[in-house]
């Protein structure tokens, strides 16, 4: 799989192989924490663990492409009219 980080100079395309994948945030913040490999996170998912050093950020001046940057809510049909997650889908 290759994917495609932002670079000062341009896009820069990656090789990513591996045995493990994860899909999930928590799941991959627990893998990167046993030392299984590396990831993309949030910073406010990883900041406490980076300060503690028991993570490293890596290629900080790279950015990853706008793929990785939607946000996708879901809710159920039941939610739709909740002030609250409208709020949330429309902010």
């Amino acid at each position: 799989m290759r994917t495609g980080l932002e670079a000062p100079t341009g896009v820069v395309k990656v090789a990513i192989d591996g045995n493990t994948v994860a899909s999930g945030s928590e799941a991959v913040r627990k893998l990167l924490l046993t030392s299984l490999g590396c990831g993309i996170l949030p910073g406010f998912m990883v900041d406490a663990d980076i300060a503690a050093g028991r993570l490293a950020s890596l290629l900080s001046g790279y950015v990853p492409q706008a793929r990785y940057s939607n946000l996708y809510a879901l809710y159920l049909p039941s939610r739709q009219g909740n002030p609250k997650v409208r709020v949330f889908i429309d902010g």
